[in-house]
């Protein structure tokens, strides 16, 4: 009965061991980040002064949770227009944070042409623009997206901007439930 105990026992710690795992949340220590860019809720749409415009969306569906990027420059000419699928799991806010982290990459790679320029960065998701903002962060995927924002303001007029669920930006960004399809929105 005693090693029939231990067994339990033993059994119970190696899945507590796993249950505290890390997971978006982190190892929950606060850490405080000063921005370098500008993230704004605004009613605003003004992208006359843009000499990129960067519009990002995540979404779920039934079919599966995925992101999109459309990058444009001045002359509304794309640049980019890539999606991700993100499997089931993945929530609505990590699917737009995951939308601007996958966007901060593509500005990486074309770092010469977005040098001394200003980049205007739309998602319609305000808790991704509130995250951004806060002083303490305590998830490790917008940990890594203020470094990869504040990395870009070093060389690029960045600003993070929120718009109404992109109504009336006429783009075409792939449909994260149908990738194979542009959409107008």
């Amino acid at each position: 009965a005693l090693w029939t105990h231990f067994a339990m026992l033993t059994s119970k710690m190696n899945f507590l061991r796993y249950a505290k795992m890390p997971s978006d949340a982190g190892n929950k220590q606060l850490t405080l980040q000063i921005p370098q860019f500008q993230a704004s809720i605004s009613a605003s749409r003004d992208t006359s002064t843009a000499d990129f415009l960067v519009y990002t969306d995540g979404s779920k569906t039934s079919s599966g949770v995925g992101s999109g990027v459309a990058i444009f420059n001045k002359k509304m000419i794309p640049v980019a227009n890539k999606s991700f699928p993100l499997g089931e799991l993945a929530t609505v806010f990590q699917a737009e944070a995951f939308a601007v982290f996958k966007a901060t990459e593509i500005l990486e790679n074309i770092k010469n042409a977005i040098r001394g320029k200003t980049v205007q960065i739309w998602l319609d998701n305000q808790s991704v623009i509130h995250a951004l903002n806060q002083d303490l962060v305590n998830s490790n995927l917008i940990k890594q997206l203020r470094v990869k924002l504040n990395s870009l303001a070093t060389f690029c007029q960045l600003s993070i901007n929120w718009c109404r669920g992109h109504t009336g930006v006429m783009l075409s960004l792939i449909h994260i439930s149908e990738p194979t399809r542009l959409r107008r929105i």
